[in-house]
């Protein structure tokens, strides 16, 4: 049966509430789900409520900012300890951290002739986490692109001219932590960094000795070939698989929850390689 192990909700940067990426879910037929938003806990509690009112696994994710190599990469953790103080507190200062980062990225398109208002942009983030995408929707609103897509490609994409790299956690820092937080992790997306083959083997080597366990090997944007170079640099290096669709609801078109590229299907045999499992009755 099928799975997704890497959604986001409007705890981070989607569209849909935690409870509905269940609902759907559950009316697709997936065994189970993730909700990954990015750096914040903060839907987990309803995700996880929904999970048993609709029968199915519902599994408290993040996906961790780190950098790499000067790239920002993402983190996987599975399994994470929501609600425990010293998870929260942590995570509370990378959101304030992301906020310091919004602020600079509000003068810098000030400065670039694109004036926008923070009250905005926070309206369109509805209390929840701020990101890019809500910078994007403000640019769109304001006439300054035609959409969303437009905004990342020409203003605030990480080629773009008002793109500003955040503050985060080092590779090592993150895996590491999440880890000693008790969380199964993965490395998201390996694909979107463009890193050489003999690069991305180092980075995954480097993971795993600090406690990483899986890489993801389906995702919406990684093709049928490049599943198959993951599948095997894995099992060379003794890691499991995980997959997932990257779920952002209306914000990312063309993405379907549990699917990866071209309708590929994630496998819950998945979650046992990476040391999980379904149980019999949820």
């Amino acid at each position: 049966m099928a799975i997704d192990l890497h959604t986001h909700s409007i705890c981070s940067d989607g569209s849909d509430k935690p409870e509905q990426i269940v609902e759907r879910a559950a009316s697709l037929g997936l065994r189970a789900v993730a909700l990954t938003d990015h750096d914040t806990a903060e839907g987990i509690e309803a995700f996880m409520k929904a999970g048993k009112e609709k029968g199915i696994l519902t599994i408290a994710g993040v996906e961790l900012s780190c950098r790499y190599m000067g790239r920002d990469i993402h983190v996987l953790g599975y399994n994470i300890p929501a609600g425990k103080p010293e998870w929260e507190d942590r995570l509370r200062a990378i959101r304030d951290e992301r906020n310091h980062r919004n602020q600079r990225m509000l003068h810098r398109l000030h400065d670039l002739g694109y004036p926008l208002d923070m009250a905005e942009i926070e309206a369109y983030a509805a209390g929840q986490v701020v990101s890019r995408v809500h910078f994007a929707k403000a640019l769109a609103t304001q006439g300054y692109v035609k959409d969303v897509g437009e905004a990342f490609e020409t203003l605030i994409g990480n080629e773009g001219p008002a793109y500003i790299p955040r503050q985060c956690f080092t590779m090592e820092e993150g895996t590491d932590w999440l880890v000693q937080m008790g969380a199964r992790v993965s490395l998201a997306h390996p694909m979107l960094y463009h890193l050489t083959d003999e690069q991305l083997r180092m980075l995954l080597a480097r993971m795993k000795e600090l406690g990483a366990v899986g890489v993801e090997v389906i995702h919406s944007r990684c093709r049928e070939e490049e599943s198959r170079r993951l599948m095997k640099l894995a099992d060379e290096l003794g890691l499991g698989y995980t997959g997932g669709s990257d779920y952002h609801g209306t914000y990312k078109p063309g993405v379907y929850l549990g699917q990866g590229h071209h309708e590929t299907l994630i496998p819950d045999t998945f979650l046992r390689t990476i040391g999980m499992d379904i149980p019999h009755s949820i």
